[in-house]
C-alpha cells in the first residue's frame, strides 16, 4: 500500500485508501500509526465523510479499535458510540454483523469502565434489535451470544449472581455443540461471574468460581481465560493474606503468557501482584526491584526511552488512558510507600510520590466526568490515600505542598452532582468561572484558604482503605491530620450511631469519638464535608467536656468543597416566599407495605411557620404533586411535612408521599429543576439512603440538591412527629430573627433541650441537619422595600434637621 500512488483528483478513492491502510495497520497492531491516519482522515475529509455515512461509521469503528489497542478507554468508548450513532441512523448501509459487533464492543468497553447506566442503555437497545432477528437468520447465533453475555453482566451488575449462573446454564444448553465463537463467549461469562465475587470481597467464592472458569478454559483450549482465572485466584489469596499460594498462581498465570511479546497489560498487572505478595512476605527489597523493572519496562515500551521512576513525566505517555495502568502505577506507589515506612529510605518516598502524581494525572484523563462508579471510586481512593500519605510524611509543615496535593485530589473527585447543580441553577459565568478553578485546577483550593472567614473552620474527611485523614481549613491556614485506622473508627462510629437512633441508652463513646474525629475544632461555625460511612454521623451529637457540640458550635454540612465554594461565591441575603405541604393520611393507610399513620402535629407546625413567613399552605387534597411542581418553580422555601419511604434495595425508588399516598420518587427529582433557596424535609429518613461511594448518601435530600436546591434541612433517622414539629417551630423562629440557617438550627436544638429536660437524648433532636448554603433568610419579601424606604426617609429627615441646625447656628 505504501508503494501505491494516491489519486489526488478522486477524493473518495483517496479517503478509502487511507481508511484501508489504517485498518491494515490496526491488524498489524501498529495502533498509533493507524490512529494518526484516521484522525487526519476525519479532519481533512470531513465534508466527504458526512455525505458518505458508511465510510464515516467504519472510520469511527477503526478509531475505537486503535484506541483500544493503545489502552485509551476514554476514546474507545467515545468512538464506538459515534460509530453506533451513524449505524443506528443508517442501518441499511451496514452489514447486520457489523452493527452487532459494534454493540458488543460498546458493551464490553462500558463494562470495563464500570458504567452501569451505559450498560443498561446499551442492553435495552440491543434487546430490541435481537427481537427483530429471526432464528433462521445467519446472524442469529452471533446476536444470541452477545445478548446472553449482556444478560449475565446485567444480572451481576444488579448483584444477582444466581440469576447470572442460571442464564449461563441456559446459554450452555443452547450451545450443546458449541462453536469456537460460542466457547469464547462462555469462557468470558465464567470469568465475569468469578470477577463479581472478587468485587464483592467474597474471596472464597471467587476462588471456587475461578476454578470452574479455569476448568472450562482447559477443556476448550483457551489458555487466555485460564490465565485470567489463575490471576483472580491469586488476587483472592492476596486479600486473604496467603501470599505463598498467591505467588504460586501468579507464576502459573505468567507461564501462560510469557511467550507474548506485545504490549500486554496482564503481564504488568501480574508482576505488580507478585510484588505485593513479596511485600506481604516482608521481602520489600524484592518487591521494590520488581516494581521498578515493571514500571520502567512500561515506559520503555510506550516511549522508547529508559527512564528512572523519579524522572518520569506523564506528558510523555499521556495517551496511556486505562484503569489497568492507573492501578499498576498507584499500587506500585503504595509498595514504595510501605517500604519507606519500614526502612525510612527517602528515595522510596520520592518514587512513591511520583507514581501517585502520575496516577492522578492518568485518572484525570481517564475519568469521563460523570457519576462515580465502584471502579472510579476504588481508583480515586487508592490514589488519594497515597497522596495524603505523601503530604503527611513528606510535607507536614509545608502549607503550599499540602494545598497543591489536596487540590489534585479534589480535581479528581466526582463532578456529577455539581455539574447538574450549576446547569439547573443557571449559575452566572463569573461565579462558575471561579468554581471551575476549584474543580479543574490543582491550585484552586488556595481560593478557599484565602477567603474563609475568621470564625469558620472547614473539616474535609477522606476515608481510605487503611487510614482516615482530615483536612482542616481556616483563614490563611490548611492542615492535614491523620485521624486513625479506618476499620477501628468505622466500628466506633457504627456503635455510636446505633445508640443515638433509639432513646434507650446514651452512647458511652461520645467524647472518645469526638477526640478522634474532631481533635482541633475551635471556631464558632464548623462546616463538615464527610466521606463514606461518616455521612451517617450527626457530629453535633458528639460531646466535649460533657456538653453536646450543638450547645457551643453551629454545624453545617456540604457534599463537596466545590459546592461549598459555589455557595460562598453566590452569597447574598434571600427573601422568603414559602409553600408548606401537609398531606392528610388516613388511619391504617399504607404504601408498598409501609404504614403511613396520620401526622397529628404537621398542621400545627405549618400554621406556626405561616405566622412567621408569608406563603401558602397546601394541606389535604391540595397537598398533591401537581401543586408541588408549580410551587417548586416559584417558591424560595419549600417545607414538606409528610411521610418518606426509604427503599434500601433501590435508592431511586425512595420517595416522598403526597396526598392519597401518591409518591414523588428520587429518580423523578433527578430530572427536575427546583431552584429553591431552601427545602425543609420535615419527614423521616430524608437524609438517609444507600451510600454510593464517591457520591455520598443517595437520599431524597441528595436528589433535591441535584435538582438545584441551594440548601436542605433533613433528617438522618425516624424522629417522632411531636418532636419534629416543635423543633421546626424553633428553627423558623430563629430564622425569622435573621440568623443564618446553621445558627438557627443550632439554637433550635438548644431551645428544644432547654424546654425538654427529659428529652436531651440525641435521638429526639440531633437527626436534623442543614446541608448547603447557610445564608440567612429574611421575613417577607416585601419587608426589605419597607425597611429600605424607612431608612431613606430617616436619612433625609436627619439631613434636614442637621441642615436646619447649621443654618440657625
Amino acid at each position: 500500500m505504501d508503494s501505491y500512488k494516491i489519486p489526488e483528483d478522486n477524493l473518495l478513492q483517496k479517503a478509502k485508501f487511507y481508511y484501508y491502510k489504517a485498518t491494515a495497520l490496526n491488524q498489524c497492531e501498529d495502533y498509533k500509526a493507524a490512529e494518526k491516519i484516521l484522525q487526519n482522515l476525519l479532519k481533512n475529509h470531513k465534508n466527504l465523510l458526512i455525505k458518505n455515512r458508511k465510510l464515516l461509521g467504519k472510520t469511527y469503528f477503526q478509531l475505537a479499535y486503535s484506541a483500544s489497542g493503545n489502552y485509551n478507554q476514554k476514546h474507545e468508548i467515545y468512538y464506538t458510540q459515534k460509530a453506533l450513532e451513524v449505524m443506528e441512523k443508517s442501518p441499511n448501509l451496514f452489514e447486520k454483523a457489523e452493527i452487532i459487533s459494534t454493540y458488543n464492543d460498546l458493551f464490553y468497553y462500558q463494562n470495563n469502565y464500570n458504567d452501569h447506566n451505559g450498560l443498561d442503555r446499551t442492553e435495552r437497545k440491543f434487546r430490541e434489535m435481537v427481537k427483530k432477528i429471526p432464528a433462521t437468520d445467519k446472524n442469529f447465533p452471533h446476536a444470541r451470544r452477545v445478548f446472553r453475555k449482556m444478560q449475565i453482566i446485567i444480572a451481576l451488575m444488579n448483584k444477582k449472581p444466581d440469576e447470572a449462573i442460571a442464564m449461563l446454564n441456559i446459554f450452555l444448553k443452547e450451545t450443546a455443540s458449541a462453536t469456537e465463537e460460542d466457547q469464547n463467549y462462555i469462557n468470558s461469562c465464567y470469568s465475569e461471574i468469578a470477577g463479581f465475587y472478587y468485587n464483592e470481597q467474597d474471596f472464597l467464592k471467587c476462588i471456587n468460581a475461578s476454578e470452574r472458569s479455569a476448568s472450562y478454559a482447559l477443556k476448550t483450549n483457551y489458555p487466555h481465560y485460564r490465565m485470567i482465572a489463575f490471576s483472580k485466584i491469586a488476587a483472592s489469596y492476596l486479600k486473604l493474606g496467603k501470599y505463598e499460594k498467591a505467588l504460586m498462581y501468579i507464576n502459573s498465570s505468567l507461564d501462560l503468557i510469557k511467550q507474548k511479546k506485545d504490549f500486554n497489560s496482564s503481564i504488568y498487572s501480574l508482576n505488580t501482584m507478585k510484588a505485593l505478595a513479596f511485600a506481604g512476605l516482608g521481602e520489600y527489597q524484592k518487591a521494590a526491584i520488581l516494581v521498578e523493572k515493571n514500571i520502567t519496562e512500561i515506559i520503555l515500551k510506550k516511549t522508547g526511552k529508559q527512564t528512572r521512576i523519579e524522572d518520569l513525566d506523564f506528558r510523555e505517555f499521556n495517551d496511556l488512558n486505562s484503569n489497568y495502568f492507573i492501578n499498576i502505577f498507584a499500587t506500585s506507589g503504595h509498595i514504595f510507600l510501605n517500604k519507606y515506612k519500614k526502612e525510612y529510605n527517602k528515595s522510596d518516598l520520592q518514587k512513591a510520590e511520583n507514581l501517585f502524581l502520575i496516577s492522578s494525572e492518568m485518572f484525570q484523563e481517564f475519568y469521563l466526568k460523570g457519576e462515580f462508579n465502584p471502579l472510579l471510586h476504588s481508583l480515586h481512593t487508592k490514589i488519594a490515600e497515597g497522596l495524603l500519605n505523601i503530604a503527611f510524611e513528606k510535607y507536614p509543615n509545608n502549607q503550599g505542598k499540602t494545598t497543591e496535593i489536596i487540590g489534585l485530589i479534589e480535581r479528581n473527585s466526582s463532578k456529577h452532582l455539581y455539574k447538574e447543580f450549576i446547569r439547573k441553577r443557571n449559575i452566572p459565568d463569573d461565579v462558575s468561572a471561579s468554581f471551575r478553578i476549584l474543580t479543574e485546577d490543582k491550585y484552586g483550593i488556595q481560593n478557599i484558604v484565602n477567603n474563609l472567614e475568621n470564625d469558620h473552620q472547614i473539616l474535609k474527611f477522606y476515608v481510605g482503605t487503611e487510614d482516615i485523614f482530615q483536612v482542616l481549613i481556616e483563614n490563611e491556614k490548611i492542615e492535614l491530620l491523620k485521624l486513625g485506622k479506618t476499620n477501628a473508627i468505622k466500628k466506633l462510629t457504627a456503635d455510636f450511631i446505633g445508640k443515638i437512633k433509639t432513646p434507650l441508652e446514651f452512647p458511652k463513646n461520645s467524647e472518645a469519638l469526638k477526640k478522634i474525629l474532631l481533635p482541633k475544632i475551635s471556631a464558632k461555625k464548623i462546616i463538615l464535608i464527610s466521606d463514606d460511612f461518616l455521612n451517617y454521623l450527626p457530629f453535633e451529637s458528639l460531646q466535649k467536656n460533657g456538653k453536646y457540640l450543638s450547645e457551643n458550635f453551629d454545624l453545617s454540612y456540604h457534599y463537596s468543597l466545590a459546592l461549598w465554594q459555589m455557595k460562598y461565591s453566590e452569597r447574598r441575603k434571600t427573601y422568603s416566599k414559602i409553600s408548606v405541604f401537609t398531606p392528610f393520611y388516613q388511619a391504617g393507610s399504607s404504601f408498598n407495605g409501609f404504614e403511613t399513620p396520620s401526622l397529628k402535629f404537621s398542621k400545627k407546625e405549618a400554621q406556626e411557620i405561616l405566622t412567621r413567613y408569608s406563603g401558602k399552605l397546601f394541606s389535604g387534597k391540595d397537598a398533591n404533586k401537581t401543586n408541588f411542581y408549580k410551587q417548586a418553580k416559584t417558591s424560595n422555601i419549600l417545607h414538606l411535612s409528610m411521610h418518606s419511604i426509604l427503599d434500601e434495595n433501590n435508592f431511586r425508588r425512595s420517595c416522598l408521599l403526597f396526598q392519597d399516598n401518591v409518591p414523588l420518587y428520587f429518580e423523578e427529582l433527578y430530572n427536575e429543576n427546583i431552584p429553591a433557596e431552601m427545602v425543609v424535609l420535615g419527614a423521616c429518613n430524608t437524609g438517609n439512603g444507600y451510600l454510593k461511594n464517591g457520591e455520598g448518601i443517595m437520599s431524597i435530600s441528595h436528589a433535591f440538591m441535584f435538582a438545584g436546591s441551594k440548601s436542605n434541612v433533613f433528617s438522618l433517622w425516624e424522629i417522632p412527629d411531636r418532636e419534629t414539629s416543635e423543633l421546626m417551630g424553633y428553627f423558623y423562629k430563629f430564622l425569622k430573627k435573621g440568623q443564618q440557617k446553621d445558627e438557627a438550627l443550632a439554637n433550635a436544638k438548644r431551645e428544644f433541650i432547654k424546654n425538654n429536660p427529659l428529652k436531651v437524648h440525641p435521638y429526639f433532636w440531633a437527626g436534623f441537619i442543614v446541608n448547603g448554603n447557610t445564608d440567612p433568610i429574611s421575613g417577607n419579601g416585601y419587608q426589605w422595600v419597607l425597611w429600605t424606604f424607612s431608612g431613606i426617609v430617616f436619612i433625609v429627615l436627619l439631613g434636614l434637621m442637621v441642615n436646619r441646625k447649621i443654618r440657625k447656628t
